[in-house]
């Protein structure tokens, strides 16, 4: 019976990503197109999103209720910006402190839910979200 075995898996004609062979244990193989994630990445395989939020100085808003973001900040005349995320609407977590911020592009992961408080001149800004 071990020969059996041994000559079926050494001597498959075709792959199969559904076969019990390629699931280890409780995990998943990486290339396996379905998510078995419950922490950190999405589980979704919703598709990703681009959009401009608006933002009005010194008012938190949430960018996206339901996805990780990243919030591009794109810096295109030299300003006086603060930013701070935080999951209420009183975000604590200063991730730029007030400064004059050079021209220059700031990246952000934003958690699905979290609020995002913009300080300064928006109009010195281009804001863009990509959900992830």
């Amino acid at each position: 019976m071990g020969a059996e075995v041994n000559n079926q898996a050494t001597h498959r004609s075709s792959f199969d990503p559904e076969s019990s062979d390629y699931i280890n244990g409780p995990t998943m193989n990486p290339g396996h197109r379905h998510n078995t994630s419950t922490t950190g990445a999405n589980a979704s395989s919703q598709p990703a999103t681009v959009s401009t939020p608006t933002f009005v100085s010194g008012t938190a808003k949430v960018v996206n209720a339901q996805y990780d973001t990243i919030l591009y900040v794109n810096v295109t005349t030299a300003a006086a910006l603060a930013i701070a995320i935080g999951p209420t609407s009183s975000p604590a977590n200063t991730i730029v402190a007030s400064e004059t911020v050079a021209l220059g592009l700031l990246t952000l992961r934003i958690p699905a839910g979290w609020y995002v408080k913009i300080t300064g001149t928006i109009a010195d800004l281009t804001i863009t979200a990509i959900t992830c």
